[in-house]
């Protein structure tokens, strides 16, 4: 009975969140603003501390991204720089993070400080034999299994598998297995990965 009653006020508290950022929501869907309208408000929002920022911030991303779902918590100074990301029930996401193109599964725990980005060539690559040519970004889905943990302040390039853990301070460039114990720059798997 706690339980139901515990969902029913969450619910409406992100319901009231939901019209508290219609204004903002309205016109980054219009898409009047492009990209930038997205940004900017997701910004905004992610200043207001506290609940009252994390039920503000999951209201305007349950509008705004392909999926978000309803018991997030996006915490104080995050923000996704694209639209195109699924955030699935009970994920956790801390404070100062920057979410690009990524699918996080269910259960995810995310620390602060970490850098998602929209895979590993997003940048594209600008020189070639001392001349300048044009550079071409590439983004592509980072994709974050069930139930993964990942440190603080550690930079996610590449899929992350389920129930992995990636440590603190980790820079992920390559795929990292489901069950995997990953720490480092780049980050390699730990060799007999005993939770210690």
């Amino acid at each position: 009975m706690k339980h139901k009653v515990k969902n029913i006020v969450r619910t409406v508290l992100v319901m009231v969140a939901i019209i508290a950022t219609m204004p903002f929501w309205l016109m980054a869907r219009a898409g009047r603003f492009g990209l930038e309208s997205f940004t900017t408000w997701g910004m905004l929002l992610s200043l207001l501390p506290g609940v009252l920022g994390i039920y503000l911030r999951r209201g305007y991303y349950v509008m705004t991204l392909k999926n978000c779902s309803w018991d997030c918590s996006i915490g104080f100074g995050s923000w996704f720089s694209k639209h195109s990301v699924y955030v699935e029930s009970h994920v956790s996401i801390g404070a100062g993070c920057i979410v690009g193109m990524c699918c996080i599964g269910e259960g995810t725990l995310i620390g602060s400080n970490i850098d998602i980005l929209s895979g590993r060539h997003q940048h594209g690559s600008a020189e070639y034999m001392g001349e300048k040519k044009e550079s071409r970004a590439c983004f592509s889905p980072v994709r974050i299994g069930k139930n993964a943990w990942i440190g603080n302040r550690a930079i996610i390039m590449a899929d992350v598998g389920d129930n992995a853990i990636v440590g603190a301070g980790s820079v992920v460039v390559h795929a990292v297995p489901a069950d995997a114990l990953v720490v480092g720059n780049p980050a390699v798997r730990k060799r007999n990965s005993t939770l210690e």
